[in-house]
């Protein structure tokens, strides 16, 4: 099952696997594992909201970074952010309070 859901992780934006791929499928697989154990009906049913939430999302993401581009073509500095750093100012971020 967590195959699965990595699978469907693939249809986010590069820079979103990147920085939270690995704590969503953890995520993932703990609420798989607690709705395992409530049977075949649940399980299923949890399935197919979580996969059709990672299609919607995903889509979401991509339409958000491409309006963001869009928006900001005419700021220079906004859009070079968005285009290149953010994310990777967002893991810098990360680090620094995971360091802390």
């Amino acid at each position: 099952m967590k195959r699965v859901y990595g699978a469907f992780l693939r249809l986010y934006p590069r820079e979103y696997r990147d920085l939270f791929g690995a704590e969503v499928l953890s995520v993932f697989a703990q609420a798989a594992r607690e709705h395992r154990a409530r049977g075949c009906g649940v399980r299923a049913w949890f399935l197919v909201t979580e996969l059709s939430g990672a299609v919607l999302w995903a889509a979401r993401h991509w339409i958000d970074r491409f309006s963001a581009l869009g928006r900001c073509a005419s700021r220079p500095d906004y859009a070079g952010a968005i285009r290149g750093g953010l994310f990777s100012a967002v893991q810098e971020a990360q680090n620094r309070v995971i360091s802390i």
